[in-house]
C-alpha cells in the first residue's frame, strides 16, 4: 500500500500544470451563486467536471513517456492502477467539498428554504453519476492510454446522453409514476442503494483496470 501512496503523491506533482485549470473549473459555479438559487445545482456540475477532468494524469503520462520513470521507481503494475484510483478519488472529494462550499454560500446568500431530502438524493445521484462515468472511463485509459481512450470515453458520454434522454421519455410514462413514488416514500434507502452502487462500480472498475493493465504491459 506505501508504494500506492508514492504513486498517489507522484499524481498530484505530474498534474501540478493543470492546477489553475482545476481552480477556474471549482470557481466557475461561484458566479452562478447570485443567478441561480437552487443550493443543488453545483454537484452535478462538479461532480461531471470531476469525472470529465480524470483524462490529465493519464495525458500528461504519455506526453512524458512517464512509464519510463515508473520502472525506475520499482512501482508493481497493480500499485500503478491502485495510486490512480487513489487520486481520482482524491479528485473527486476536492471537487465534491467545493460543490458543498458553493451550496453553503447560496443558501446563506439566498436565505431561502430548501428541501434538505432532495439536497440529499441529487448528492446520491450525483456519486452514483461520477462513479457511473469514472468506473468506464478508467479501464479504458488503462488499456489504451490517453490518445486512443479519449475517443472510446466520448463514446461513453454520448451513450450516457442516450440513456438520459431514454429516461426522460420514461419519466413521461404511466408506469414511471411507480418509480418515482417509491422513491418519494424511500428516499433514504434509494440514496444508500445508489451509494452502495457507486462503491461496488468502483471496486469494480478497479479490478477491471489491474487486470488490463497487467495484462497489457506482460
Amino acid at each position: 500500500m506505501s508504494n500506492a501512496f508514492r504513486f498517489f503523491k507522484l499524481d498530484c506533482i505530474t498534474v501540478k500544470p493543470y492546477y489553475k485549470l482545476y481552480l477556474y473549473i471549482l470557481l466557475f459555479p461561484i458566479f452562478f451563486i447570485f443567478i441561480n438559487r437552487d443550493p443543488s445545482f453545483y454537484f452535478p456540475f462538479a461532480m461531471i467536471m470531476a469525472a470529465a477532468s480524470i483524462g490529465y494524469p493519464f495525458s500528461f503520462e504519455e506526453k512524458n513517456q512517464l512509464k519510463n520513470l515508473y520502472g525506475t521507481l520499482s512501482l508493481k503494475k497493480e500499485d500503478i492502477v491502485k495510486g490512480r484510483y487513489l487520486f481520482i478519488l482524491m479528485q473527486g472529494f476536492v471537487f465534491f467539498a467545493f460543490a458543498c462550499l458553493a451550496s453553503f454560500v447560496t443558501i446563506m446568500v439566498s436565505k431561502e428554504t430548501f428541501d434538505l431530502q432532495v439536497l440529499f438524493l441529487v448528492i446520491g445521484m450525483t456519486f452514483a453519476l461520477f462513479s457511473f462515468i469514472v468506473s468506464i472511463q478508467l479501464p479504458i485509459y488503462f488499456k489504451l492510454d490517453y490518445q486512443k481512450g479519449r475517443i472510446m470515453t466520448m463514446i461513453v458520454y454520448l451513450v450516457f446522453l442516450a440513456l438520459l434522454l431514454s429516461l426522460r421519455r420514461f419519466s413521461s410514462d404511466a408506469g414511471s409514476g411507480r418509480v418515482f413514488l417509491f422513491i418519494a416514500e424511500h428516499p433514504y434507502g434509494f440514496i444508500g442503494s445508489l451509494i452502495l452502487f457507486a462503491v461496488v462500480a468502483f471496486l469494480v472498475s478497479y479490478l477491471i483496470s489491474k487486470k488490463l493493465y497487467q495484462s497489457r504491459l506482460e
